[in-house]
């Protein structure tokens, strides 16, 4: 990864002087050592000049929802979009481009939600709104930090976290020694010289981590398809359920075929939620889910709150319990196997 750029006096220099030489250098240094491909680039970078969702967002951003009668939201919605899209107005950049409040939700609530008070912005931009002095970076934090680590190779986290301080970083120690985490995968690969693994965690320690973590890996990718070829019933009607309590609307007849397959359609109050052409509120999900009558109340809590259905959520008790255990025994005899 070439040479760290520190002064005589072992500070660096420079420390985000982002420039096209330096910028192009990185990415050749992480082609050449096979960090990335140019396919892997491209494909990212291509992703990134992606328009965001629009159809899929903004009309169903509720204030929109209030203003426009279903079926006639996209068209205004197009209309703004068609007209407005464009690079980033704050920064000029044209990636990771999203969709912005120009007054925020929390001041205006519902009331912001008005094609006339949306913009577009690029990623960074509208998330250093946010934050107090957020646009004293050229780069984002996550972009800043990366960059520390490419250009000025600290040998230890502590170091790293120096740095992204002396630029003016606020994120908590926590995102540095995230970004410490690759660091290490460099470090394994022979591309990056530390000094310290870390503070506390010393290489011996992170071995026993690395096979104790294999091994469980292993096992939970048994279990996954085990699961799913024990209970083929109940993984039909998790299915179910999931297409009942999902957060977009569902066509009357896909509701109408889950309700079915649940057993539950002769329930004369089910029938009318199912066949009522909008998107079911919470209270409706409930009731759909009690008439089940398999779900206990904090699942019925949980399955609308997360609007998911897990196949544990369907399983009986002494189901639920038998695969708990097994988990715990498996995490137990690895524990001892690996860790002690």
């Amino acid at each position: 990864m070439g040479q760290s750029n520190f002064g005589d006096d072992g500070e660096p220099e420079e420390l985000l002087d982002v420039t096209e030489e330096r910028c192009e250098e990185i990415i050749t240094n992480l082609v050449e050592e096979d960090i990335l491909d140019w396919t892997t680039i491209a494909k990212e970078m291509l992703q990134s000049l992606q328009p965001p969702q629009t159809a899929t967002h903004v009309p169903q951003l509720d204030g929109l929802r209030e203003r426009y009668e279903r079926g006639n939201r996209w068209a205004p919605s197009r209309r703004w979009m068609y007209s407005q899209y464009g690079p980033c107005e704050n920064c000029g950049k044209i990636t990771s481009i999203n969709h912005d409040h120009i007054v925020e939700r929390d001041i205006l609530g519902d009331e912001a939600d008005r094609l006339e008070n949306l913009r577009f912005l690029c990623r960074r931009c509208n998330q250093s709104r946010h934050w107090e002095n957020g646009n004293i970076l050229d780069l984002g934090t996550a972009a800043a930090v990366m960059y520390l680590l490419f250009t000025q190779k600290p040998k230890t986290v502590k170091e790293l976290e120096k740095m992204g301080r002396q630029v003016g970083l606020t994120q908590s120690n926590q995102r540095f020694e995230e970004t410490w985490a690759f660091a290490m995968y460099l470090h394994r690969e022979g591309l990056l010289e530390v000094d310290e693994i870390h503070p506390v965690i010393d290489e011996d320690e992170l071995e026993q981590y690395r096979e104790y973590y294999s091994a469980t890996k292993e096992y939970f990718k048994e279990l996954n398809t085990r699961l799913r070829q024990e209970y083929p019933e109940e993984m039909s009607i998790k299915n179910n359920l999931e297409l009942l309590v999902r957060g977009r609307k569902t066509k009357v007849e896909d509701r109408i075929d889950s309700a079915r397959g649940l057993g539950i359609l002769d329930d004369g109050e089910v029938e009318e939620i199912l066949r009522d052409d909008t998107k079911l509120t919470d209270g409706q999900k409930r009731t759909l889910l009690e008439a089940v009558g398999t779900f206990t109340d904090s699942e019925i809590r949980d399955i609308v709150n997360s609007r998911k259905v897990s196949l544990y959520h369907v399983l009986g008790s002494d189901q639920q319990d038998s695969v708990i255990q097994e988990i715990d025994e498996k995490m137990e005899e690895f524990q001892n196997e690996y860790l002690k």
